[in-house]
């Protein structure tokens, strides 16, 4: 058996710890590229499973408006309310809504309800009030 000198011992140290280096640098090479991957591999499986929720949600809202379109009733008619308990039905298309002040007063004149006219102008100056 021969003798390390000092700096034989040294060297010796010295290519030791350089290759417990290198393999640690490896290691910790290879466990980055396993996380990278186990983060793309967990990212693909998150929007499979966001589009598939996506999906089943597009079809549920298409089966259910299906199912609203059936349940939809036939008649277009809706209720206007004028005054007192007093109704006047008009169809539901908007064209016979009254459209001017002037259109509600001749039909408060033919008798087809009656507008207070000091709420009415009270609520008219409320809402444009609001909205401005």
């Amino acid at each position: 058996m021969t003798l390390l000198t000092n700096d034989r011992l040294k060297a010796m140290f010295q290519r030791s710890r350089e290759r417990k280096e290198k393999e640690r640098e490896q290691h910790k090479k290879a466990r980055q590229q396993q996380y990278q991957a186990l983060c793309k591999e967990t990212d693909r499986l998150l929007k499979e499973a966001l589009q598939d929720e996506k999906r089943k949600r597009m079809e549920q809202l298409y089966q259910l408006a299906e199912k609203c379109r059936q349940k939809a009733p036939k008649c277009t008619v809706t209720e206007l309310y004028i005054s007192g308990n007093r109704y006047i039905e008009r169809d539901a298309d908007g064209i016979h809504y009254y459209q001017t002040r002037e259109e509600l007063k001749q039909a408060e004149e033919r008798g087809e309800g009656k507008i207070n006219w000091t709420v009415w102008d009270r609520l008219i100056t409320e809402f444009r009030n609001n909205l401005l």
